[in-house]
């Protein structure tokens, strides 16, 4: 094959790469499934991202051989998809490959009969038998060779594996299961287990973050005071930040570590992590008043609005892990060239807190992680830690502005509805932890984005690239950007946010709820589906279902309206045969489990929102970390005058100024306190509730 294959009028930036291999690649879609039922070909699905850098290294070596190119294209119709462009197609043939080797992973190739069922798969392929793993030619060739020898088999195979991913798909629990507390201790003692005293963070090498793990135990600490979930949170937040799986120069989180110390990291960077983690530390902060926390996530958001966010205001989706062919080159660095920038002295001194050796930790080179305290170094320079920590400071602006000259890893530049729900909620909640109204504008900002690009119809989208948005919304779009709405609602108090989310809300459950069992599906009905998808776990991201639950309960409590409520409980009613089978792979499912459990705690907050008073008492609430805690703010002037909208929240009935000034009132377990209209005061209120 000659020139380009059919990807090159791709939007995404995976598939685009993929545009000039000799390889006849198919995007997803009907052109290319005719063509196996026509041809009577088994079809080679292929599936990775731009930052995963097994997919390259496969690309590399057998992709791009012609030879090994000519057997794809005589023997199969191959098909290329970015499993973040159609990560319902992932999730399909991703449980499959689990279902057939006990294992999974990217790159993805899955083998296809025609009518869509999997038969064959595996993850990366060298290009010749090494590591344990057939060669990829041997591999083709084995397959083609079943495929037509022995088609009975085959089809088989693939209806058994077919009917096993129809019945995980749809499994649920039966009868009328009891919503019991013990179903949240069976996690947190399960997590418990797992956690790594020495290093933090949970199980062995490789580890990731778990960020839904660790708002689940921080969750559980504020009710329970059960200090060992304090000490593995501070452990495992304290290593983390202090390791190479965190960008000690320009801020945010890598993937994931290698080792159990969190060193050497696989080197991508990717929003749902930043997203996630950067609004773990700022509520960490919030419930510590630890500093450290806050730096940690002023930092992650400094690099969001850096590299990873659009002029129109979307964020971006990953960095690759990969610049000028090596993993991990652009972070990398050697003693000379931290003192070729810093200067002899200054060199020295960083060299000595950040571990910069000849030795290295990654192939003679070296990854910047703090080994010396900020004391220590400021008594070793005479000077006060306030002193040092500034002097830090301009040491990495340097660092990072001679790092900026460097080749950059590839940016993946699609903007994803999920993803960015994830990191509107992380800016917006910040917003307010952290008293900075300019990450509240952030978030606004993206909101609008995905409400005017990314939805028509009142429906929305799942990717925008290029000035396109394409691919129906699926459930973590819906889930993760009403979350990111809600969130939105309770730190600015803008109806239209919260008209958003309900309006939102309708959508998905008119597209996505099962009437008939209960749970919501990743997707739509579509023909090239070969099942429809139910999952409780959460993957890289928490679970739709499980953010949708608590957006319904989050609903049912500021409207009212019982519905909501009826849904969230029919929810994680069919989730409970899973949470009993596999606690800690839900934590995402229990957060809201456990909310529905716990008794409720509304607060709302009268005043107009622009008035001193008003931004006082909202500043102090904001200082009481409430993972429960359902906010809303009735507008009042002067005049005692509000929106209609907010006479029409049964939050907000009644509510007042008291004697002219704005009121804070705290309800818990269906009783409510006497308004109060001082710091003081609230400050009092917030100590004695939960």
């Amino acid at each position: 094959m000659s020139g380009k294959n059919h990807l090159a009028e791709a939007t995404s930036p995976y598939l685009l790469q993929h545009a000039g291999n000799p390889v006849d690649w198919w995007p997803w879609g009907e052109e290319a499934l005719a063509k196996a039922r026509r041809e009577d070909k088994p079809i080679l699905v292929s599936i990775g991202y731009s930052a995963c850098h097994w997919c390259h290294v496969m690309a590399h070596e057998s992709f791009e051989n012609p030879a090994i190119a000519q057997m794809m294209n005589d023997w199969f119709v191959c098909i290329k998809i970015d499993r973040e462009e159609r990560p319902d197609l992932d999730q399909i043939y991703m449980s499959a490959l689990q279902m057939m080797t006990g294992s999974g992973g990217w790159p993805l190739n899955v083998f296809l009969t025609p009518d869509l069922k999997p038969f064959y798969g595996g993850t990366y392929f060298p290009p010749d038998a090494r590591y344990g793993r057939p060669g990829w030619p041997d591999v083709l060739k084995a397959v083609t060779e079943t495929y037509h020898l022995k088609r009975d088999q085959v089809e088989n195979l693939a209806a058994q594996i077919t009917t096993q991913l129809t019945l995980a798909g749809g499994r649920g629990g039966e009868g009328d299961p009891l919503l019991s507390p013990n179903l949240v201790e069976r996690a947190v003692s399960s997590l418990k287990k797992s956690f790594d005293e020495i290093h933090g963070g949970f199980d062995n090498a490789p580890k990731f973050p778990h960020a839904t793990d660790q708002r689940f135990l921080l969750g559980r600490f504020v009710k329970g005071k059960d200090v060992e979930l304090m000490r593995i949170l501070t452990t495992t937040l304290d290593h983390m930040a202090a390791g190479g799986i965190y960008d000690q120069i320009g801020g945010g989180f890598h993937r994931y570590s290698t080792d159990e110390q969190w060193l050497i990291p696989h080197f991508e960077k990717m929003l749902y992590d930043n997203a996630l983690l950067a609004r773990m530390y700022a509520e960490y902060y919030q419930f510590t008043r630890n500093e450290d926390y806050r730096r940690i996530a002023a930092e992650i958001f400094t690099f969001i609005r850096r590299e990873m966010t659009s002029p129109e205001g979307g964020f971006y989706s990953t960095l690759d892990a990969d610049s000028e062919g090596e993993e991990g080159k652009f972070y990398l660095w050697t003693p000379d060239e931290i003192i070729n920038t810093l200067g002899w002295e200054d060199g020295h001194h960083f060299c000595d807190m950040f571990d910069i050796t000849r030795e290295g930790h990654l192939e003679g080179k070296a990854i910047p992680h703090p080994v010396k305290p900020v004391k220590e170094m400021a008594k070793a320079l005479a000077i006060s830690q306030q002193e040092f920590t500034e002097k830090l400071e301009g040491w990495k602006q340097k660092l990072l502005k001679a790092r900026s000259r460097r080749a950059r890893p590839g940016l993946d530049d699609k903007i994803l509805t999920d993803w960015n729900g994830l990191m509107i909620s992380a800016f917006a909640r910040a917003g307010r932890i952290m008293d900075d109204e300019s990450y509240l504008e952030t978030a606004a900002h993206a909101a609008n984005f995905v409400l005017t690009k990314m939805s028509g119809s009142g429906d929305l989208f799942h990717t925008y690239r290029a000035g396109r948005a394409g691919g129906g919304a699926l459930l973590d779009d819906f889930a993760m950007f009403i979350a990111g709405l809600l969130d939105l609602w309770e730190t600015t108090f803008d109806p239209f946010w919260l008209n958003a989310a309900i309006r939102l809300q309708a959508v998905q459950d008119r597209i996505l709820w099962d009437e008939e069992t209960a749970g919501y599906y990743q997707a739509r009905p579509a023909e090239d589906l070969l099942v429809r998808m139910k999952s409780m776990q959460d993957s890289s991201t928490p679970s739709g279902n499980g953010v949708a639950a608590g957006n319904l309960l989050r609903l049912a409590r500021l409207t009212g309206d019982e519905r909501y409520q009826d849904r969230a409980i029919k929810l994680l009613k069919y989730s409970v045969a899973g949470l009993k089978a596999s606690p800690r792979s839900s934590t995402q499912m229990l957060i809201a489990l456990d909310m529905a459990l716990s008794p409720p705690q509304e607060i709302v907050i009268t005043g107009w929102p622009d008035a001193d008073g008003t931004k006082a008492l909202l500043n102090v609430l904001w200082e009481k970390y409430m993972p429960d805690a359902v906010l809303a703010g009735v507008p009042v002037d002067a005049r005692g005058a509000s929106d209609g909208m907010f006479k029409r929240l049964p939050l907000g009935e009644g509510r007042s100024l008291i004697d002219g000034k704005s009121a804070v009132y705290v309800c818990e377990n269906y009783a409510c306190r006497a308004p109060v209209t001082t710091e003081n005061e609230l400050r009092l209120v917030l100590k004695i509730i939960r």
